[in-house]
């Protein structure tokens, strides 16, 4: 049964996965989508402001499927899922770059993004059955998740130009690990 130490050894293959922090560079390492259709979203029917102020954006529901959640595998002992239940704008693209790259070019990606920016980390697993356990994220390394979801999606070169849009003008903010939790992943205490 994988431990913390499992799913901490994740986070580092996916922040280290490049010598290039902000860089993009493919990565050689098993990436792909389990589970990511259907992508279990419905619209609750509420608006919320969007840009500019007029404009109203839909507000969706996102419920996993407990038999078959939406997953990321990010490497070979590496898996990430999203919350279980959260609601999203998908506003992952800023909405002055959606003129160029529709918010449902890929929903599965950007609800792990979305998800990711709505409680600042992701649920972690060494194994697709493991434990998946919370992890704070820093908001550079939710961006490059989302560029590395939509290419192992197929979508390659909107990738870029996502991740792009999304580092220039997206959320931003820095991890904060809970002392008890970074004490028992370093092995502490």
């Amino acid at each position: 049964m994988p431990n913390r130490f499992d799913v901490l050894d994740g986070m580092v293959a996916l922040q280290n996965r490049s010598h290039v922090r902000d860089g993009f560079e493919p990565c050689e390492m098993t990436q792909q989508w389990i589970n990511e259709f259907p992508c279990p979203l419905s619209d609750t029917g509420r608006k919320v402001k969007g840009f500019p102020p007029w404009r109203k954006r839909s507000l969706y529901e996102y419920k996993a499927d407990p038999d078959a959640p939406l997953t990321y595998q990010f490497c070979e002992h590496g898996y990430v899922r999203p919350n279980k239940h959260f609601e999203t704008d998908m506003g992952s693209v800023p909405e002055a770059a959606q003129l160029l790259i529709p918010k449902d070019l890929h929903n599965p990606s950007f609800v792990l993004h979305d998800s990711a920016c709505i409680e600042r980390g992701l649920y972690f697993s060494a194994s697709y059955d493991g434990v998946y356990t919370f992890c704070p994220m820093p908001s550079w390394r939710v961006h490059r998740l989302l560029r590395e979801s939509l290419s192992a999606a197929g979508f390659t070169c909107r990738a870029r130009l996502v991740w792009v849009c999304v580092r220039s003008f997206g959320p931003r903010w820095k991890a904060q690990y809970d002392r008890s939790d970074t004490d028992q992943l370093q092995g502490v205490g």
